[in-house]
């Protein structure tokens, strides 16, 4: 089912963003509303900021200098809410903060990239540094490379001292589009402070949906096709995970049912109540074991289509989609506890993976003697905030809290911090999961983008279309013999086969003075004579392309 993209979240009429479709409205008045319905949400700083002002009007009899300071009130004002942040001290503080570090980016970029080896030697030109957005974690960019003879891993390679330049504590740099990189830059712990949903990362691999961000400032993800058990006392983030769990699925935009479980009556997940992607809804404990049952055929009858088509891994479509339990305080399925992996859940958790069946279990008590028979099943596992260090070592195994995982010493005032352990790997990883709000958590229910997201997901939309229409070109590299070597396509050739240049260990028996290069009117058509070229030519180091059975 195609997701509903929602450009306004909160000035809406019945949800759903209607308004929207009655009365369509460019992109800068809409903004221009949401920035004036903020105001009207927040009256009190709108009253103490227009006092203040009328003040020292009055004051100084001089109107002129009242101007001017209503002006720049009114340019902070709009590039504190272009930063995403409430109007409470700490929300100030933190965008007054982003907004710092944004100055400090323009301000050493030169700098830097001087440090770096980055500027051209022969003009003093530097890689240009443009959309510049000061955000709660820290300041993302773009960066124009190749334009001064540099590529994005040269860019990668020396990120470390434009970090060191910069005084931040963690930076990411990824390749946006040819010739244009994304540079990311986070100041202080990103786990220490509230996460707001415009944070949430995409993840970093697909298979992965991504949740929060650890200490880092790097996307913490889970697998989809694999279960997870997050533990967690009253008001640590439990509920909250879920939501920004579906929030992520919904940024993927990938097909998916849900079945709940929701036994304490129906008070932490009664939005998923006739939801959108909702399948099977229970809020009472002697339902659950019905719904598991469910689940289980379910995934057998799928495991059995899969053998007759000789289909070893499911992959998810719209008619077959990720199948997610979700099990609201699983101490309450006690029959399904008690008889361990041989129970109907312990085979979903054994075998669902393969048929894209997996669980989401949580629980606001961990103990050992309970836990103990299933806990090993879910190679995913979550402990947010506990009570006891037992209670922390119930879940992540012996010894979790001594090897860093100090689950039972988060405070309260810390809702969504905990520590992720994933089996295969070394170590727990701290995070924080972003915050859903109430307004939010209804437009993910409906199977809607909240207005941040959705901003993102539709330039990705438009920079992809963009590709697409742009000419581009089919390269052919030959060796001194004349023997094929490779075929790519860009949309421009002097930086990508720097990047060859940079990255192909075959790049040396290349000889440049051989190389074709056929210019198409777009992508799609330069796409094509690729793959024709591929399947036809068998050029010698192109391992990529799929051939066709």
């Amino acid at each position: 089912m195609p997701l509903r993209v929602t450009e306004v979240d909160k000035w809406t009429i019945g949800g759903g963003g209607r308004i929207r479709d009655l009365f369509p409205m460019p992109p800068w008045l809409i903004l221009l509303t949401r920035f004036l319905f903020w105001w009207v949400r927040h009256w009190k700083v709108t009253c103490l900021l227009g006092l203040y002002v009328f003040w020292t009007i009055w004051a100084s009899k001089w109107f002129g200098l009242g101007a001017v300071i209503l002006v720049v009130m009114a340019w902070w004002s709009i590039a504190i809410y272009r930063v995403g942040q409430g109007c409470s001290p700490a929300d100030l503080k933190n965008a007054l903060r982003a907004l710092r570090y944004a100055a400090r980016v323009r301000r050493r970029w030169t700098v830097a990239c001087e440090s770096s080896g980055l500027t051209d030697k022969r003009d003093g030109h530097s890689p240009r540094l443009r959309k510049i957005k000061a955000n709660p974690s820290g300041v993302s960019a773009e960066v124009r490379v190749g334009q001064v003879g540099h590529t994005s891993g040269d860019l990668v390679a020396v990120s470390e001292t434009i970090a060191a330049v910069m005084s931040a504590d963690a930076i990411n740099v990824e390749q946006h589009a040819p010739g244009l990189a994304s540079l990311s830059l986070s100041w202080g712990d990103p786990t220490s402070r509230v996460l707001s949903l415009v944070e949430l990362p995409e993840p970093t691999a697909s298979g992965y949906v991504a949740f929060g961000l650890d200490a880092d400032g790097l996307p913490t993800e889970i697998g989809l096709t694999t279960s997870t058990l997050c533990v967690g006392e009253s008001g640590s983030g439990k509920s909250n995970l879920v939501w920004a769990l579906l929030a992520g699925l919904n940024q993927l935009q990938l097909p998916y049912r849900l079945r709940v479980i929701d036994p304490a009556g129906g008070v932490e997940l009664s939005r998923l109540d006739g939801a959108l992607h909702t399948r099977y809804y229970v809020d009472k404990a002697k339902d659950a074991d019905d719904l598991i049952k469910q689940a289980r055929d379910s995934m057998h009858a799928r495991l059995a289509d899969m053998k007759k088509q000789s289909v070893r891994m499911h992959t998810a479509t719209e008619a077959e989609p990720i199948d997610i339990t979700i099990i609201d305080e699983l101490l309450l399925c006690g029959e399904q506890l008690k008889q361990g992996a041989i129970s109907p859940l312990g085979e979903i958790l054994s075998v669902g993976r393969k048929a894209n069946y997996v669980v989401w279990a949580l629980s606001q008590l961990s103990q050992v003697d309970a836990l103990g028979r299933l806990r090993d099943l879910f190679p995913q596992r979550i402990a947010l905030a506990t009570k006891s260090r037992e209670m922390t070592e119930a879940v992540l195994g012996p010894q979790a809290e001594a090897m860093g995982a100090k689950c039972s010493k988060i405070s309260r005032k810390m809702p969504g911090q905990g520590y992720l352990y994933v089996d295969g790997t070394k170590g727990y990883r701290k995070f924080r999961v972003v915050k859903i709000e109430d307004s939010e958590a209804d437009q993910i229910a409906r199977g809607e983008l909240p207005a941040e997201m959705a901003a993102r997901q539709l330039e990705k939309v438009a920079h992809q279309n963009r590709l697409t229409k742009q000419k581009t070109a089919v390269y052919r590299l030959y060796d001194n013999m004349d023997n094929l070597l490779y075929v790519g396509i860009t949309n421009n050739p002097n930086i990508r086969l720097s990047e060859h240049a940079a990255e192909k260990p075959w790049w040396s028996v290349v000889d440049q003075t051989k190389t074709q290069i056929v210019w198409y009117k777009n992508r799609p058509q330069a796409k094509a004579e690729e793959t024709k070229a591929i399947l036809t030519e068998h050029p010698k180091y192109n391992v990529d392309e799929v051939v066709p059975a």
